[in-house]
């Protein structure tokens, strides 16, 4: 494969993209026809460029972290909100809120959100189909 050069506006276009848009970074690659290698390097010489060397220093990779993390503790609040009980209510109670959840929600979220580990959940609902 022939090596392709990028210019830095499309470098730029592309960091920006990464940082600002929520779709998977391998889709994003593909579409433009970049190599992950590539833009890792990119990364890298953003980085360097700018200095960022903590978490707390803008980048595209600290940007895109924060808005998933933004985005995943929205999702927990909207399971807390649709939950008729408390992540400090007896497992009982979150066990059975977690089962009516289920269907509206990934269950890895509702589990997180009502404090519940997912063996427990599982064995609660394999319990229940036991039971009927």
């Amino acid at each position: 494969m022939k090596r392709q050069h990028y210019t830095n506006e499309e470098k730029e276009k592309m960091l920006f993209r990464y940082a600002s848009e929520q779709t998977d970074v391998q889709d994003l690659l593909q579409e433009a026809g970049i190599p992950k290698s590539t833009f890792n390097q990119w990364l890298r010489e953003y980085d360097a460029q700018h200095n960022c060397q903590s978490e707390n220093d803008y980048s595209p990779r600290n940007f895109r972290h924060l808005k998933l993390r933004n985005q995943h503790l929205e999702d927990i609040i909207a399971v807390l909100n649709d939950s008729y009980c408390s992540p400090r209510a007896p497992l009982r109670e979150r066990l059975n809120e977690a089962e009516r959840l289920k269907s509206s929600y990934n269950t890895h979220l509702v589990c997180e959100a009502l404090g519940l580990s997912r063996g427990t959940f599982y064995n609660h609902i394999k319990r229940m189909c036991m039971i009927k």
